[in-house]
């Protein structure tokens, strides 16, 4: 079914994005830090699998870097019984995955690899050049994406033997009208879960020295890619849209008394600690149809202030030439370069209902590929032409947005059920 397809896709999606790390430029101090750290030795014993000291300096090099930390030990010291956590579930994942007789093949890998240049704006082969100016070891790399990888299928699996039904998406539908007019949250998150390898202070420490980077200035999204146990960490924590009653009463709960741009935290629930980032606010709509939207070609000419009619009879005449030359937003974006209108261009994913009056009349009765007449608007002269329409969603392309919503979620829970069952069942020996 097509459907199931569409439900890997969104898994694999998801762990391409847990990996990506948004670099910035060496820091040679980090570098200085991690050498005077000794590299030799065991970190940690993982089921009879060892964690290198090696391998939790690389990582906490890579993490560093990739979130924006300071680079001193201070905060190496905080950060490192996280970071050897992250480290510990990795290799969970590999050896459930390997029990399984899954693997990533190096194609994998290296589609994995572009997937993040190109997610980044990077140039092939930066990444790699990246972390050797960071001396960062490329197996560093190479390990976190192999465990999202891997365990991207093994929750796959899980969710194709379980699947979304039509009736679990009529229920989810039904309840989302049945909050029409009740308040949502636009939310970002960072989710700690309880240390199950100890007596859970560190993870409560960290959660707590979340909070203080982010009150002092810290983005929010790159730490919640870096340290977040959620799949929402891919999107920076984004949640999207919820309701209070979506969530652990403990979250939920916390919403409602928060203003755009607060952080409530740390914020203790059913399965461990959380930070919350209220980002906007709104009254739900229900299942409104999407708008229609429109991509356009304008070519603007200024016009003096209190321009004379002589001067907008010009900017209408020249307007016009073109406009009746161009059958296409290609040629009109060339008419209008070699007219020399440089405030001219592309306007992608336009609401008309965004537009004012006069412009969203003159482009409502358009066809695709025709030129508007000119209109004075903004300090100017202005001719639009509609490049494409996008009609609102139909039934089925509403329903499989439903299906991907539930998929999501099924897939968190999938996941952390599996992950607290290798944890509770493992021999983990930190040195």
């Amino acid at each position: 079914m097509t459907r199931i397809h569409c439900e890997h896709r969104v898994l694999v999606q998801t762990a391409l994005l847990t990996a990506i790390i948004f670099v910035l430029p060496p820091i040679t101090d980090a570098a200085k830090v991690a050498a005077q750290s000794r590299l030799t030795g065991i970190a940690a014993v993982v089921n009879s699998d060892p964690v290198t000291r090696r391998d939790l300096e690389m990582r906490l090099r890579m993490v560093i870097v990739s979130s924006g930390l300071p680079p001193d030990q201070s905060t190496i010291r905080r950060i490192r019984p996280q970071v050897l956590r992250n480290l510990i579930e990795d290799n969970l994942k590999l050896q459930e995955a390997k029990n399984r007789n899954v693997s990533v093949s190096p194609v994998e890998l290296g589609a994995a690899m572009s997937e993040i240049e190109r997610r980044n704006g990077m140039r092939p082969g930066r990444m790699l050049q990246l972390l050797k100016e960071n001396k960062i070891d490329r197996a560093t790399l190479d390990t976190q994406l192999s465990a999202d990888l891997s365990w991207a299928k093994l929750v796959g699996a899980q969710i194709r033997r379980s699947s979304i039904t039509e009736e679990m998406i009529d229920e989810r539908i039904s309840r989302i009208e049945s909050g029409k007019g009740k308040p949502e949250f636009l939310v970002s998150e960072i989710f700690v879960p309880f240390d199950l390898g100890g007596s859970g202070g560190d993870a409560n420490k960290l959660i707590a020295d979340l909070v203080g980077q982010i009150r002092g200035g810290a983005d929010f999204g790159s730490l919640a890619r870096t340290f977040s146990q959620s799949t929402s960490s891919a999107q920076g924590g984004n949640l999207g849209w919820v309701r209070a009653e979506q969530l652990d009463p403990a979250i939920g709960t916390a919403l409602p008394g928060m203003k755009t741009g607060d952080i409530a935290g740390p914020i203790r629930a059913a399965d461990g600690f959380y930070i919350l980032q209220l980002r906007n606010r709104r009254v739900s709509r229900g299942l409104a149809a999407d708008p229609v939207t429109v991509e356009l070609q304008q070519v603007f000419l200024p016009l003096p202030p209190n321009p004379s009619q002589s001067a907008i009879d010009s900017a209408r005449a020249s307007l016009n030439r073109i406009g009746s030359a161009a059958s296409s937003c290609t040629e009109l974006d060339e008419q209008g370069k070699e007219l020399g209108a440089p405030q001219s261009g592309r306007l992608s994913n336009v609401n008309p209902s965004s537009l004012e009056a006069q412009i969203r009349g003159a482009i409502e009765n358009l066809r695709t590929g025709q030129a508007s007449q000119p209109i004075q608007s903004g300090g100017g002269m202005v001719l639009l032409m509609v490049c494409d329409r996008q009609s609102p969603s139909s039934e089925e392309e509403l329903r499989q947005r439903v299906a991907a919503e539930l998929t999501r979620e099924r897939a968190e829970l999938i996941s952390r059920r599996l992950l607290r069952n290798l944890w509770r069942q493992a021999v983990i020996d930190p040195r």
